[in-house]
């Protein structure tokens, strides 16, 4: 079994391993409701859709820049973040 994409159709299994995946980075990244919240709409993770900054902008109710400024930093914080072994 190979997982390529969290977006594609795959198998449950891969998409249970990604899940799993992207749970510890956000968690290893400690990132906050707001910013959790906004990678999952801006990328449409865990099956949510995907979403414009406007969009979610008007979910927080700030700007656009505001709400780009929140995913660029959640997106830092990410990489940031200690890797950690399966």
């Amino acid at each position: 079994m190979r997982c390529i994409s969290v977006y594609s159709d795959q198998p449950p299994e891969c998409k249970a391993i990604a899940r799993e995946e992207i749970e510890k980075v956000i968690v290893n990244a400690k990132l906050n409701d707001a910013q959790r919240k906004s990678l999952v709409m801006k990328y449409g993770l865990f099956n949510a859709g995907r979403h414009t900054l406007a969009e979610i902008a008007k979910e927080f109710g700030f700007s656009r820049a505001r709400a780009g400024q929140l995913v660029s930093r959640a997106l830092e914080k990410c990489r940031e973040a200690p890797k950690f072994t399966r």
